[in-house]
């Protein structure tokens, strides 16, 4: 289940149609018209373009900014450092 669909949300008509979605300590507004089409099927990506890249990933996993970063870093890392660790043979695979 996407975090978006746990969320508590308000409904605002005027002066543009849109909804807050919100928790504890973090809220984002979506126009109704991209809500409508994420709910539709289209990818959050193409369906929210005024919704920042972090609010979107909100939406999605209910990570805040930087949060992602912070998790995944680590193992960026590492995959990198075993990456470069491992000789490739000649036919271009790791050992």
């Amino acid at each position: 289940m996407r975090y978006i669909d746990t969320l508590q949300y308000k409904e605002e008509y005027e002066p543009v149609h849109q909804y807050t979605f919100f928790d504890d300590n973090y809220q984002v507004i979506v126009p109704a018209e991209e809500l409508f089409a994420y709910r539709q099927g289209k990818l959050m990506q193409i369906a929210m373009p005024s919704v920042s890249a972090d609010d979107r990933e909100w939406l999605m996993t209910g990570l805040k900014p930087g949060q992602f970063d912070a998790k995944f870093d680590a193992v960026f890392e590492q995959l990198l450092k075993d990456m470069q660790n491992r000789s490739m043979t000649p036919d271009r695979y790791y050992e």
